[in-house]
């Protein structure tokens, strides 16, 4: 599995946004990623609708993080930005075989099923604040 780009800056946003000290306007966003306002936007509203993050409208708007940053997970943004975070297709929901076998009972499911579990987990136990804690004098 590789995380797309739109997640990558999901994430380095919301790290930027437990970092701000107040509202953070769209452009400044935008200046940081490096990337367009309206790619921002894109990444924003997934943000807002979501509840991690709250819009404030106006000349004076901007954006501010609404959740404690301990309580947002790397696996939280992962699961909202990505189509589908497991790591093989036939630990899709539809558990879906491209050998047409019976996928609780494949050895090969099995392993992946744990890799899934232990990336998810380790996903989880990765907090933006502990980010912050940890790296946060290393460049977003």
């Amino acid at each position: 599995m590789q995380l797309n780009l739109t997640t990558d800056y999901a994430i380095r946003v919301v790290l930027y946004l437990a970092e701000a000290e107040g509202l953070v306007t769209s452009q400044d966003l935008a200046n940081f990623s490096k990337v367009s306002p309206n790619y921002i936007f894109k990444i924003m509203k997934k943000l807002v609708d979501a509840g991690y993050v709250k819009q404030f409208r106006g000349v004076k708007g901007g954006y501010k993080l609404c959740v404690n940053p301990q309580d947002i997970s790397l696996w939280d943004i992962i699961e909202l930005m990505e189509p589908t975070t497991a790591i093989n297709r036939c630990l899709e929901e539809d558990s879906y075989c491209s050998r047409h076998g019976n996928v609780l009972g494949c050895q090969v499911n099995a392993v992946y099923r744990v890799f899934q579990e232990q990336m998810e987990t380790y996903f989880k136990s990765y907090s933006i604040q502990r980010i912050v804690d940890e790296w946060g004098d290393k460049p977003l």
